[in-house]
């Protein structure tokens, strides 16, 4: 999976200016955890991706059907029981990706590409109601969502200019001068975004805090944009370093410090960070390559030393399950995302939930 920026290797001698600026690499002081997984269930199909959990442990993501329909179809999934939600009909994929401990989902129906029709982005509670999201005040739609708060607070995007919705309210976010496009990302409680802007260079983080909206400096580093935020304003994203190649590197941003995450004993990963909790544990996809080629691999950072999530399984689930990515983590340390299941010959949601 190519590295997020451009939507989907080792330093180049170049990156040794970056490297300086760079904070020095945390000693890990959280051993890891054990983890226990649970089957999201299914709709009589596959799953294709699971984007969300709340701290209830109910997650939320995008399932085939067993009408064999490919599109796919957004699911909530409780206690291991997947049901299907606001979905418009045939050739109309939809995608959830975030809920929050309301029971509150959102996510969009992809437009259909013959005739060219616009994404519709929407809200659904466990009443079964959706909503769909209205335009800003100049008309600009939402056409993706990327997150969803406590305060029912949702961000995304127009495909040009990064949007917030709140009270009934779709605002833009604005763009600093010299960007022409960018994408809010992720927000925490108190309503703090991050995001990617683009425009000069191919990505470049930005923070909202405060309702003032900043383009992050990174220094001697080619791209970067934030996937995630929490309430010490923490910020995890990726970066690619001057002579990357299309993966990049997972980071930690916080008061103008950087730092990588890292397998321990280097200084560095090709991998990409997905979100992150109020602890500061970090999830992610690694990536490693082999003689087929790249693949993924599921991580977990503690004090920004990443674990493969395979390692850290309970013995009777170790052969059971390959797990390839960690899409998000709530404040109980349960991770979901996405794997595959030995025994059904299956790609499946898992979540996966401390022990000990």
């Amino acid at each position: 999976m190519p590295f997020a920026i451009t939507r989907r290797a080792a330093l180049g001698a170049c990156a040794g200016t970056a490297l300086a600026s760079i904070a020095p690499l945390a000693r890990a002081g959280v051993q890891p955890v054990r983890y226990r997984l649970s089957d999201l269930g299914d709709l009589g199909g596959g799953t294709i991706d699971a984007n969300d959990v709340n701290d209830h442990g109910v997650s939320v993501g995008m399932a085939t059907r067993q009408d064999g329909d490919s599109q796919g179809v957004a699911f909530v999934s409780v206690d291991g029981r997947m049901r299907g939600l606001a979905f418009r009909g045939s050739g109309h994929p939809s995608y959830a990706v975030a809920i929050n401990n309301t029971g509150l989902a959102a996510g969009y129906d992809r437009g259909l590409i013959f005739p060219p029709t616009p994404n519709v982005c929407w809200t659904v509670g466990r009443d079964g109601i959706r909503h769909e999201l209205p335009p800003a005040a100049d008309g600009t739609p939402f056409l993706y969502i990327d997150d969803i708060n406590d305060a029912g607070v949702v961000v995304g995007g127009s495909g040009t200019l990064p949007l917030r919705h709140a009270n009934g309210r779709t605002e833009s976010l604005g763009l600093p001068d010299g960007f022409t496009h960018g994408q809010a990302r992720a927000l925490n409680a108190e309503g703090d975004v991050v995001g990617v802007l683009f425009g000069p260079s191919e990505g470049t983080a930005f923070t909202c805090f405060d309702g003032v909206l900043k383009a992050l400096d990174f220094p001697g580093v080619a791209q970067h944009e934030a996937r995630g935020v929490n309430r010490q304003r923490q910020v995890c994203g990726n970066l690619r370093l001057q002579g990357d190649g299309d993966r990049g590197r997972p980071f930690v941003w916080q008061d103008g410090r950087l730092s990588l995450l890292h397998w321990p004993g280097r200084r560095s990963a090709v991998a990409q960070a997905t979100a992150l909790n109020d602890d500061g544990t970090v999830v992610g996809i690694a990536y490693r390559k082999g003689q087929n080629g790249w693949g993924e691999r599921a991580f977990v950072a503690f004090d920004n030393v990443m674990y493969d999530m395979n390692t850290l399984l309970e013995a009777d689930q170790a052969d059971q399950w390959v797990l390839y990515r960690a899409a998000s983590i709530n404040q109980r340390g349960q991770i979901v995302g996405r794997g595959w299941r030995e025994d059904l010959q299956a790609y499946r949601g898992y979540l996966a939930t401390p022990v000990g």
